[in-house]
């Protein structure tokens, strides 16, 4: 739907809602060129001109959830928590407060993932800190959790599923933060604390919120309104996980501007907040690979077969070669389309270039690969369709590109792997090329990766894989040990 058609669309919901409530109610609504200029100018929080599909997703994303998974504490300036498991995908957020913070925020170790600050407050003494973090496999294990001040910390981890995993370490999933203290709101101590996120929110989207007070302030007494606990508070305070500052959660799956929270007794509080934004649910479809042409011969100028290669579709072609040394070769044709390199490397005097193409109409023709000085050319020609297809050339369908090789790696081997780096685009699939000597046949593809077509041999071997989701791991193993190259890819969804 055009972003016209749905401000249009929403101005006509809201005067049809006009016209059915009350004479009373009805006289107090603004004109119709009022609401309609209103809807026009901002949709979902944002002027209509700013609107991103994912926005427009947004409107039937699933329904966020809560999970509290730990809390815990420790009186020196190191604290580990219990093992914990995160599920894969899930947005981790953890509230860290510290009795005295003066030297900075806590830092966090993780062997298994990756921590990001998000806010932190500090009226003097005491801070409170929020992380995140978001993977795209399950982790199980412990946080280090390491402060520069003696004095004692608190810390409550809670996981939310259905959220938004695009972007780094979950960038996506947190629309928006802001933090308070009775410092900056000026109440000292008190029974209440809040802070008021920007009125601006996408639909469906939730809020989190923590506050940390003082121990002396218990027991909590409530939630704010449409919030819950996470988890409920220990009834008995004599057994709440406490030091001197006591840490705790709310949630809420539909969003409010104020985070709020009560207690029994007056005290001291901090609190941070974030708005979650949802997985949209609109349907996607995935990212499908067509081999179109691979081969190998003898010669420094050869020609691909004749093929077809369709609009909007990604061509990405994979050249390897015998003597490597007079550089990557030129790639040209079907006439009209381009080829931008993405990446080379070369172990000894084999080479492997790694080109992309895309055009937004179909191209029908032989693609011509030169290299001055090769012996022995090999190529792979595949097509992936159903990829981001703005920017320049194929820019927006990658996502990343990374490669290796033996010269890299430690020498020849039985196997080899390129590394992305692990995070992924929602609905991103991962293709990897490898070239190794033709004695070193048979090979295989990792495990939940198909091989894309037969091995182009000639000397070498040129063979490239896919997987339909993101993998952080590129790898591809064969029968004896030999010089390797590898070439990998992230591939963009189209939105």
């Amino acid at each position: 739907m055009k972003l016209s058609n749905l401000a249009r669309l929403l101005t006509l919901l809201l005067l049809a809602v006009a016209a059915t409530t009350s004479s009373a109610i009805a006289a107090q609504m603004p004109p119709a060129d009022t609401l309609s200029r209103q809807a026009s100018a901002n949709i979902l929080g944002k002027p209509i001109d700013a609107l991103m599909p994912e926005d427009l997703a947004a409107a039937t994303a699933t329904t966020i959830t809560a999970n509290h998974l730990i809390t815990g504490r420790s009186l020196t300036t190191q604290g580990v928590t219990d093992s914990v498991t995160i599920g894969a995908r899930n947005l981790a957020l953890l509230w860290v407060s510290q009795d005295n913070g003066r030297s900075g925020t806590p830092v966090l170790s993780d062997p298994k993932r990756t921590w990001t600050e998000v806010s932190s407050t500090t009226p003097g003494d005491r801070r409170f800190t929020l992380f995140r973090s978001l993977a795209m496999a399950p982790t199980t294990g412990p946080i280090t959790i390491a402060t520069g001040d003696p004095g004692g910390m608190v810390w409550s981890l809670v996981e939310y599923s259905n959220v938004d995993t695009g972007g780094i370490n979950g960038t996506r999933a947190i629309t928006q933060s802001k933090s308070n203290n009775w410092l900056e709101e000026g109440t000292g101590m008190s029974t209440s604390g809040n802070v008021l996120l920007n009125q601006s929110s996408l639909p469906n989207s939730a809020v989190a919120a923590g506050f940390a007070i003082s121990r002396n302030g218990l027991p909590w007494t409530g939630p704010g309104a449409g919030y819950n606990f996470t988890p409920m508070p220990e009834p008995d305070i004599r057994f709440a996980p406490c030091g001197t500052i006591c840490v705790q959660a709310e949630f809420k799956n539909n969003f409010s501007a104020l985070a709020d929270m009560r207690w029994t007794n007056n005290s001291h509080w901090l609190v941070i907040a974030a708005e979650l934004r949802p997985a949209a649910t609109t349907p996607q479809a995935s990212i499908t690979p067509t081999l179109l042409d691979n081969n190998a011969a003898p010669g420094t100028t050869m020609d691909t077969a004749q093929v077809t290669i369709t609009g909007k579709s990604l061509a990405l072609l994979w050249v390897a070669q015998t003597d490597g040394s007079a550089g990557p070769p030129e790639v040209q044709g079907p006439v009209g389309r381009a080829w931008a390199p993405i990446g080379a490397t070369m172990p000894g005097n084999i080479r492997l270039t790694l080109f992309r193409s895309m055009e937004h109409i179909n191209r029908t023709g032989k693609v011509t690969i030169t290299s001055p000085k090769a012996t022995v050319l090999l190529w792979s020609l595949v097509e992936y369709s159903n990829v981001n297809a703005s920017g320049l050339n194929g820019a927006g369908a990658v996502a990343q590109a990374a490669l290796n090789d033996s010269s890299q790696a430690g020498g020849p081997a039985t196997a080899g792997s390129v590394a992305l780096t692990p995070h992924a685009n929602t609905g991103s699939a991962t293709v990897g090329g490898f070239v190794m000597s033709q004695t070193a046949l048979p090979l295989s593809a990792e495990t939940g990766y198909t091989l894309t077509g037969e091995a182009a041999c000639n000397t070498l071997c040129l063979q490239p894989e896919f997987r339909q989701d993101f993998d952080p791991s590129v790898t591809m193993s064969w029968s004896k040990r030999s010089p390797w190259a590898g070439a990998a890819v992230e591939l963009r969804p189209a939105r």
